[in-house]
């Protein structure tokens, strides 16, 4: 199994971060790496993601919800094909730090027999896809609790 992991800590409580996340059908107006997700936040929903790690094309991929823990973490994942060739599973977790601040972890796992081969092609492109998603959720939550 191979992961990419990233986190950051954002100035604002959990329930901000998850309204946000959890929010599918705004994606493209904040996320620059997840820039297109249609199906409901439900466990077991089919979903349609559009990718787009910096420098290269979107690209279309079609996951399950397989866990929800509101409002704390989410799940979704998919497979190449057929399960066991290349498989992904994509979590978010939010962490409270206290009442105001909040952790964000973001990563993904990769499993199968094509994970060796694909991994050093794929593995800074979705560090750097996760970063920026990071940093533009850090910002659309700190800024939403300034308004309030």
């Amino acid at each position: 199994m191979k992961t990419v992991l990233t986190e950051i800590t954002i100035d604002a409580p959990a329930k901000e971060i998850w309204n946000i996340l959890s929010d599918l059908d705004q994606y493209a107006t904040w996320n620059p790496f997840i820039i297109y997700v249609k199906g409901a936040f439900k466990e077991g929903e089919k979903l349609s993601v559009i990718q787009k790690p910096p420098g290269e094309k979107p690209r279309l991929f079609k996951r399950r919800i397989s866990k929800i823990e509101q409002p704390h973490e989410f799940h979704w994942q998919g497979k190449l094909l057929i399960p066991g060739l290349f498989d992904a599973q994509h979590i978010f977790e939010i962490k409270p730090i206290d009442n105001d601040h909040s952790r964000f972890i973001h990563k993904i796992h990769y499993s199968g027999l094509l994970t060796s081969i694909l991994w050093n092609r794929i593995e800074w492109s979705l560090k750097a896809g996760f970063n920026k998603m990071n940093q533009a959720l850090k910002e659309l939550a700190e800024k939403s609790i300034k308004k309030k």
